[in-house]
Parts: structure tokens; sequence; C-alpha cells
């Protein structure tokens, strides 16, 4: 048995003929191994950008502008407040410093007024006259009754050189007896009913209003009369509520 090699393609494998009487063998065709063949990695996925810059970059610039422009608007705000909190504080402290300056002057003047007396006209500053004004004592006698206008009237007892102590509410500055008396009157009437049982006035204004706050004191209850001093005779009377009497047909 003989052999014969084919030299003429380096890539082959080298095959061998086996003769045989009645068999031949043939060599099958190589396989050729493709080297420039290698594993290619998928593209990589394009990121998404907004503007260019990443999403997550450009959110977190949004973000931090925003803040920059609500801390810019919060300080004008705080600003603009804290002005306004100045000036205000500023003029409540003029208008208490000027307050604190304001010195009351009290003007009391000595003079005889009388009940029908007209006031005088002036240009200067509103001046209240006080002094002794008239009183009708000791002639003082007969029931008085005061009518406001309405179906109901008002009837008290007078008395000169007397003063019901105690059981006063109030204290008026009048001018004559029967002011007081109307005093009296318009408080029942506003009241709805008859509070106001006595009054005491008293003709020297210049004594007792700076003493006793007014010179006309209303009174509650059943006072008792007292006689009044050397001094307040015939200046000084008082008078009871007999009662109210409303109009015939009311």
């Amino acid at each position: 048995m003989s052999s014969e090699k084919d030299l003429t393609n380096p890539h082959l494998e080298i095959g061998y003929r086996y003769y045989t009487p009645d068999l031949e063998v043939v060599p099958q065709p190589p396989t050729a191994i493709a080297l420039d063949q290698a594993p290619v990695s998928p593209p990589l996925p394009q990121e998404r950008t907004i503007c260019g810059i990443r999403p997550v970059t450009f959110f977190l610039s949004v973000a931090l502008a925003v803040v920059i422009i609500a801390a810019a608007v919060g300080g004008g705000v705080g600003g603009s407040l804290a002005v306004q909190s100045a000036k205000s504080a500023c003029i409540s402290e003029n208008t208490s410093s000027n307050t604190s300056e304001v010195t009351v002057v009290k003007t009391t003047v000595t003079a005889t007024a009388t009940a029908t007396g007209s006031a005088a006209s002036t240009t200067g500053p509103l001046v209240v006259p006080t002094g002794v004004v008239k009183l009708d004592c000791p002639g003082l006698a007969e029931d008085i009754a005061i009518s406001l206008g309405s179906d109901i009237s008002w009837v008290f007892t007078p008395a000169c050189n007397i003063d019901y102590t105690g059981s006063d509410f109030a204290a008026i500055i009048a001018y004559s007896f029967h002011d007081c008396l109307q005093a009296c009157a318009t408080h029942n009437w506003f009241g709805g009913e008859d509070e106001c049982s006595a009054i005491t006035f008293a003709a020297d204004q210049t004594h007792y209003i700076p003493k006793d706050h007014g010179n006309c004191w209303l009174k509650k209850g059943n006072p008792t009369g007292n006689k009044v001093r050397s001094v307040d005779v015939n200046l000084m009377a008082s008078a009871k509520l007999k009662g109210s009497v409303r109009a015939a047909g009311s």
C-alpha cells in the first residue's frame, strides 16, 4: 500500500490516499476557522437630556433657582415690614412724647351768676363760669313738677337749708336748682324707674366743685336730712321725689 501527499495547499489537512484493490479513501475538505469573527457588544442606549443637560442636573438647578428667588422675595417683604414697624413705633413714640408734654390748666372764675343770665361772646378759649349762682331760698316751699316733654311729670318737694347726706350715686355741675331737679328726672326717664329719689344743690360752685366734683348730687333711697352749716344758709337746698304723675288720657 502506498500513499501520496498533497502539498499544494498549506491550510489543508494533509490527507492520505490508501489504495486497496477494491476501495479508494477520499479525504474530506478541511474546515476553515475565521479568525476575525469576535463577539460584538450591543450599542449602549443614548441618555435623555434637557437643553443639553442631564435631567437630574436640570431639575436640581431649577429647584436651587426657585429657592434663591423665594429667599430674595421673602427678604424684601421682611425688610418692608420692618421699615413699616419702625415707622409705626416712631410715630407712636412721638405721639406719646407729645401727649406727656400736655399741661392741663384749670381756670376758675369767681363771679356771681344767675339762672337767666346770657353767656358773653368771646373769641378766646371756653371757660366754664363758676361762682355763687342764684338760689331762691328761703322762698322755696311749694312742690315743683319737672316735665321732659313726655306724658310723665316728676313732682319734687323742696326744702331750703337742708342737706340730704349720703346715698349719692352721681355728682354733676348745675347752674340752677331747677337744672338739678331736671337731672334727677332725666335719670329716671332713661332708667325706666324712679331710682333718683332726692337731690341736694349747693349754690356755691367755687367751694363745692373742686371739693366734691360737683354742686348737684343725685341720691337714691330715703336719705336723712340735716341742717346746713351757717356758711351755707340760703346757699343750699334739697328736694325729695314726691312721685311721678302721668298726664290724663295717656
